[in-house]
């Protein structure tokens, strides 16, 4: 069941807190809402997105609804995959959604899956925080890197010359990744609802090194860049003065709030332990960090986005009504395969064997025993 997309994108608009929001209308998206609303209602103000697995739902992000009322829309799509029986599941829950259900007293587990960070733009500027990333801005701008916004009309004219350009530098950047592409909320389409979103580009003289794409998070007059394209041999420091500079035009126009998204299995601090993750995970996403990192560089990345300094960081989770377990891990794993976890498992071996993916998994994996 998917709800119209223009009602879909009212209700984003008014309830979408959650950088997760925009992504429930990827086509990959079935919408669940209260059983007192149709998908033909004129309106309706709440719904939870969710990719259908057959015997697993997995909501992606928190309900989008009014304030307070995401509680008890959540306990209601938990009722209705049981009686479907259905195992349901939500990824990506912050911490005040928890804290609403145990304070409501609904029995659930959580595993921390990792954090997000977050820039409040009306104080983002240099600082001694920030000084190694604004180092890098200086370096890109002496090899002349600049960077602008394309209109959304650009991006989605085909005939254009940023779209060319972009579809070309994109092509080759998912080429030149150890994993295949990832599906569920990860889904890589920057030119997917052009409308709706925002398009920033940098250019050495006339050629495009690297784009970035910001989706909306209305409610909280914020953007999620959740598209940062690099092309290879782009000038050192190229991605800081994308950032610097798209940071600087939202902070300009009044807009509040920006996030990178998710740092898959991030630590800072005792959070990730605050709702109980078990024993099992916590062991096996540690030996994914350490032994891992050449094939989903999640140090690299959790390095990279700490130079921004971060306002602060807010733990995910991965939430059930039931007690989590291997087989409900299996099931994320295979949201973001597509679909198919043993044909994507065997078009990452191919992948890593034909492009010199398994040289870069070894080096990483011995670097990271050092």
């Amino acid at each position: 069941m998917r709800i119209d997309d223009s009602k879909a994108l009212a209700t984003i608009r008014a309830q979408g807190r959650d950088p997760l929001s925009f992504q429930s209308q990827l086509p990959c998206m079935s919408h669940w809402h209260a059983s007192g609303a149709s998908p033909s209602d004129d309106l309706i103000d709440s719904f939870i997105a969710y990719l259908d697995l057959g015997p697993t739902w997995i909501a992606a992000g928190p309900p989008i609804a009014p304030e307070g009322q995401e509680v008890g829309l959540l306990q209601q799509f938990f009722a209705d995959t049981r009686r479907r029986r259905i195992k349901g599941l939500l990824f990506g829950a912050p911490p005040s959604l928890l804290n609403g259900l145990n304070d409501a007293r609904v029995t659930h587990s959580a595993l921390h899956l990792g954090e997000i960070p977050h820039w409040d733009l009306q104080h983002w500027g240099k600082s001694q925080e920030r000084r190694e990333f604004f180092s890098q801005v200086r370096r890109a701008e002496r090899k002349s890197v600049s960077v602008r916004e394309v209109s959304w009309k650009k991006a989605d004219d085909t005939a254009s010359a940023f779209r060319s350009q972009a579809e070309s530098l994109f092509s080759h950047w998912v080429g030149s990744r150890p994993l295949p592409p990832l599906g569920f909320v990860a889904t890589a389409l920057p030119f997917y609802q052009c409308h709706q979103r925002r398009f920033f580009a940098a250019y050495v003289e006339k050629t495009l090194v690297a784009f970035a794409v910001a989706s909306p998070v209305c409610a909280r007059k914020g953007w999620f860049l959740e598209n940062v394209i690099r092309r290879q041999g782009a000038p050192n420091g190229t991605v800081e003065r994308l950032l610097a500079a798209t940071f600087a035009i939202l902070k300009k126009e009044g807009s509040t709030y920006a996030t990178l998204g998710m740092v898959p299995l991030s630590v800072h601090g005792a959070s990730n332990h605050s709702h109980g993750s078990p024993l099992w995970a916590r062991t096996l996403f540690s030996f994914c960090r350490r032994h891992l990192e050449g094939l989903y560089h999640f140090q690299g990345l959790k390095r990279f986005k700490e130079k921004l300094a971060p306002d602060h960081w807010t733990p995910q989770y991965l939430l059930a009504p039931t007690p989590i377990g291997p087989l409900e891990l299996a099931a994320v794993l295979k949201a973001f395969a597509n679909g198919n976890l043993p044909r994507y498992t065997a078009s990452a071996a191919r992948r890593i064997g034909d492009g010199g993916g398994l040289r870069d998994f070894l080096t990483y994996s011995r670097t990271s025993r050092i």
